[in-house]
Parts: C-alpha cells; sequence; structure tokens
C-alpha cells in the first residue's frame, strides 16, 4: 500500500534553487494565502479532490483499517491543509475531511487550544487498533468534520477489493 502522499510534500523538490521554504523547529511551514508561516496559521494548499478523482480509501497506517475516503476531503478555513502547533511544541500536519467512519471518538468536547475558531475538539482514534488519527471537530453553529493526521494514513483499494476490515 502506498503512504498517502500530501500535494505539498514534495513542496522542496520543485522549489529547490527559487527559494528557502520557511521553517520551524526542522520543519518546514508552507506559506498560506494570506503569506503567513506561523505555525497555526499556515494553511497547506492544493489538497482538494480533483474532479473523476478514483475513490481512494485512506486506510490507518499502523493496521490498515479503512478510515475515511479521498473523496471526502473538504476545505476548511480556506483550504484543506493546515499546520499547526499544539502548546508544547509538537507541530501537526492536518488534513480536513467530511467523515471519517473509521474513527472512534474519545473524550468530551473541548475549546481548550481550538486550531479552528468557532470549534470544540474530541480525539479520533482507529476504531480498530486505537492509534490517534486526529480530532473530531464540532462547529459551535452546527456540524462536524474530522482534523487527520496525513502521516498516519496510507492509500488503500476501495470496498470490494477483499481488503476492508
Amino acid at each position: 500500500m502506498a503512504r498517502y502522499n500530501h500535494p505539498e510534500e514534495n513542496v522542496n523538490q520543485s522549489r529547490q534553487g527559487f527559494f528557502a521554504p520557511p521553517t520551524w523547529r526542522g520543519r518546514e511551514v508552507p506559506h498560506g494565502p494570506d503569506g503567513t508561516s506561523r505555525p497555526g496559521q499556515a494553511p497547506v494548499s492544493g489538497a482538494r479532490a480533483q474532479e473523476g478523482e478514483p475513490d481512494t480509501v485512506l486506510r490507518c497506517a499502523a493496521c490498515r483499517h479503512a478510515v475515511t475516503n479521498a473523496a471526502w476531503r473538504i476545505a476548511v478555513a480556506g483550504s484543506h491543509g493546515h499546520v499547526f502547533a499544539n502548546p508544547y511544541g509538537m507541530v501537526f500536519v492536518l488534513g480536513c475531511f467530511a467523515a471519517a467512519p473509521g474513527c472512534a471518538v474519545m473524550g468530551q468536547p473541548s475549546d481548550a487550544f481550538t486550531w479552528f475558531a468557532g470549534t470544540r475538539w474530541q480525539v479520533a482514534l482507529c476504531a480498530a487498533c486505537g492509534a490517534h488519527l486526529g480530532w473530531r471537530y464540532e462547529r459551535a453553529a452546527g456540524g462536524t468534520f474530522f482534523g487527520l493526521l496525513l502521516d498516519r494514513l496510507v492509500a488503500g483499494p476501495g470496498a470490494g477489493s477483499g481488503t476492508d476490515r
């Protein structure tokens, strides 16, 4: 199975010699549409689903359990992908998804240190193995979405392949 590659993942290869991307704690921080490059304020662009994109199941990298689908990618705060740092300085690269039926949600919703204004979050785990895959966000205005850690997802065959758990 191939690892789910984020469109901005190989940014240095395409930009070599053009400019040095900003870094924070040794990790590249992509520029957002407004030119920001601070963790927590740097949306990663170019990750929206393409029309006619194949039906690609995204699976837990630890156990290969089906988690979500590439077709369920959505833009939140102007982008599908985001780079954030938590209060302890850990940097996370998230992709936003409308649904993640392969996740189990843990804990009470919290608005402490939320990365998306007007939301409350809960931890999202792989429903099969319990690996931390990201967070489920509840909008104050109603509705939910998932912010999943892109480096913890791999692309795999869809339904009917005989590999779904």
